[in-house]
């Protein structure tokens, strides 16, 4: 782990043209990944940039954004070409448009809910009769 840490912090934090660090913040961000390796961690997790974040939600909601229209009915591609053409906007606008329609946005709400139910562990099989006549006694 500590030589995984060290080519990292050499490959990446310290070349100005891989790294957005400078100065100070480069040998603090060296500094972090030195404690890292030397506090016995088995496994570290990588966190996303606001500009990853931001590009990954992006790519999230277009995706789940033309599912949506799909279900509805619409051919997404053409509704999205024609806000563009018509706005003149750029594609995540037209995006971020379409998905804030009341209809789409309701959608997009079951979608993401039916991957948290993917997600989630089978709920245990209850005899609700047996169940609610115990509550009433």
């Amino acid at each position: 782990m500590l030589d995984f840490c060290l080519d990292y912090g050499i490959g990446r934090i310290f070349p100005d043209r891989t790294s957005s660090l400078k100065g100070l913040d480069k040998l603090e961000g060296m500094r972090k990944l030195i404690a890292l390796a030397e506090s016995g961690a088995a496994s570290l997790t990588i966190r996303e940039s606001a500009e990853e974040k931001l590009a990954r939600e992006q790519r999230e909601l277009e995706s789940d954004t033309i599912l949506a229209l799909t279900r509805l009915g619409y051919k997404p591609e053409i509704g999205i070409a024609n806000l563009m053409a018509k706005h003149k906007w750029g594609r995540p606008m037209a995006i971020v448009t379409l998905a804030g329609q009341k209809a789409v946005a309701a959608e997009i709400a079951k979608i993401i809910q039916e991957r948290k139910m993917e997600r989630a562990p089978k709920p245990e099989e209850l005899d609700m009769d047996d169940m609610f006549s115990a509550l009433s006694e």
